[in-house]
């Protein structure tokens, strides 16, 4: 592999940590924001 496919590759890692966090992050806010939403409904 060239550095350059080696740079491309972890650039994309690095964005799949990136989203896997961000999702994961907001699936956390998103059951206390539901949980919060059905008791006051």
């Amino acid at each position: 592999m060239s550095a350059l496919e080696v740079y491309n590759f972890l650039g994309v890692v690095l964005k799949f940590i990136a989203v896997a966090e961000f999702l994961a992050k907001n699936y956390k806010h998103g059951i206390k924001f539901y949980k919060a939403g059905s008791f006051t409904h």
